[in-house]
């Protein structure tokens, strides 16, 4: 049995879950005062969230995933629960409980259709856009440190377009094609961008790396890398550290 209980981590899906409850709500009340045998109001809602259980599939559709309902057990539940004539006056409001779950389908899909349209995905500013708490951290101990500098980063980052990531290519030249040993060998991203905050209400997680030669920029998501190149410097570095 599935329910759509899941907590909204970002401001669309917020959205669309309040007007899919608020249409599931209306749709309730509705039926309550249609009806000439009045139920009590209290156990049709509940009627109609225990309606909401059912046998999902999970599939894609439009790069989302999402539960395709199939089996209304919530309604069987109902059914077998409650007398033949009880049921006969809550069985609606059990329906609408199961039809509730191609609310929360479609609301699913218009939701992150309305989010890659509100929130790019190849846009660096998607995933970049306050940068007042962030700082530059090495990840690797003999690299040579590295100063931030937020108005500069901020203006660099403006210009960057996506860069195919040719993943083939960096494990060549710093594994298979590198004569140092693998203790000594260059790491491809040492420097990790903290503290930087992606657009409001995006609702995405990033951990943002910055290329050796201070040009490139990695970003990975829960689903993507994304891959940046300047033609000026984002960070500034120091002198080689001797670690």
């Amino acid at each position: 049995m599935q329910f759509n209980f899941d907590l909204p981590n970002n401001i669309i899906t917020i959205i669309f879950s309040v007007l899919s409850w608020g249409f599931i709500s209306f749709l309730v009340i509705r039926q309550f005062l249609k009806q000439e045998v009045k139920p009590v109001l209290w156990r049709a809602i509940l009627v109609a969230l225990i309606g909401l259980g059912a046998f999902s599939l999970n599939i894609t559709l439009f790069h989302t995933s999402v539960k395709l309902p199939i089996l209304p057990l919530g309604v069987w539940f109902v059914y077998f629960l409650l007398k033949k004539t009880t049921f006969q006056l809550y069985r609606r409001f059990a329906w609408i409980g199961f039809w509730a779950n191609f609310v929360f389908l479609i609301a699913t899909l218009l939701s992150a259709l309305t989010h890659s349209w509100v929130y790019p995905k190849g846009q660096v500013s998607t995933y970049v856009a306050n940068v007042n708490d962030a700082a530059i951290i090495r990840i690797v101990p003999s690299t040579s440190e590295a100063y931030f500098h937020k108005e500069q980063f901020m203006k660099q980052l403006k210009e960057l377009k996506p860069t195919p990531i040719e993943s083939d290519n960096w494990y060549r030249a710093i594994v298979l094609e590198s004569e140092s040993p693998s203790n000594y060998r260059k790491e491809k991203f040492p420097y990790q961008l903290v503290g930087a905050m992606p657009k409001w209400g995006s609702g995405i997680a990033t951990e943002i790396y910055i290329e050796e030669d201070s040009k490139g920029i990695l970003i990975t998501t829960a689903n993507q890398q994304y891959y940046y190149r300047s033609t000026e410097p984002l960070i500034e570095r120091g002198a080689d550290s001797d670690e």
